[in-house]
Parts: structure tokens; C-alpha cells; sequence
């Protein structure tokens, strides 16, 4: 039996997607700042904000690396994916992220702004991977 894998993230993207193409399928890398807000025993307010890495492939690369810029409000459904390769000093590098299998963004006003600040419903847009590079080798 497979043990369960699967991480929900919403946040804002902290730059442009980066779009390039590896091994003759597309990829899409953003990064998320997801904020964490809450009162300590004290009342005072904290937060914490999280950076996550997300990967998009194939068909949801084409569409959302073209599509998702930096301030952009995103909804991410994946599985935490961890990347070990040779840097070109000969170090080891590892990394933790996440693949995405699902996006969803807020509904856009009619000028085709978000909505988020106001409409906190989200929209799947149905743009599913076509490429599993679960054993492969991808050097990032």
C-alpha cells in the first residue's frame, strides 16, 4: 500500500512564472509566499510566511506559465516531491517541492482583475499534467 502524499497550499506568487522546456515536455516553476496570521496567549498578532516552490508540467506549464504573474492569488493541489542533483561546484544539492496535479485561482472581475480581496470562492481551471517524470532524473 502507498503511503499518502498530498499538500494543500494557497498563497500569492512571489515573481513571474519561469517557463522552459526539459526533456521535450514544458515546465512552469513559480513560488508561493503562503502567510500564516494568528493571536500567541499573549493577544498579540504573529505571522509567519512560508515560500514554497511549486512545478507545473506539461499541458498546466503551457497554460499557467504564460498566465501567473508575480501577486497572483493561487490554490495548489500536489505531492511534496524532494530533488537531489550535482550542482557545478560538485555539490550535492537537494530540494523540497511540490508537483502540482491541481490549480485554482479566484474568479476575475469584468476588467480581469482578481477577485480575491472581495470573492474568496476559488475556480478549478481543468488543465491536467501530461508528463510524470516519477523516474527520471530531472536536474534543476
Amino acid at each position: 500500500m502507498s503511503d499518502l502524499n498530498q499538500v494543500v497550499i494557497s498563497g500569492r506568487l512571489t515573481k513571474d512564472a519561469q517557463f522552459r522546456e526539459v526533456k521535450g515536455s514544458s515546465l512552469a516553476e513559480i513560488s508561493i509566499a503562503s502567510n500564516r496570521v494568528w493571536n500567541d496567549r499573549s493577544g498579540n498578532k504573529q505571522e509567519e510566511t512560508v515560500f514554497i516552490d511549486v512545478d507545473l508540467w506539461g499541458k498546466q506549464a503551457e497554460y499557467f506559465g504564460n498566465n501567473l504573474q508575480k501577486g497572483s492569488y493561487i490554490m495548489v493541489t500536489g505531492r511534496l516531491r524532494r530533488e537531489v542533483w550535482d550542482s557545478p561546484d560538485g555539490q550535492k544539492r537537494a530540494k523540497i517541492s511540490i508537483r502540482a496535479d491541481k490549480i485554482d485561482l479566484p474568479p476575475l472581475s469584468p476588467n480581469g482583475t482578481s477577485t480575491k480581496s472581495k470573492d474568496t470562492r476559488l475556480v478549478h481551471v481543468n488543465v491536467e499534467p501530461e508528463v510524470d517524470f516519477e523516474n527520471e532524473s530531472v536536474p534543476f
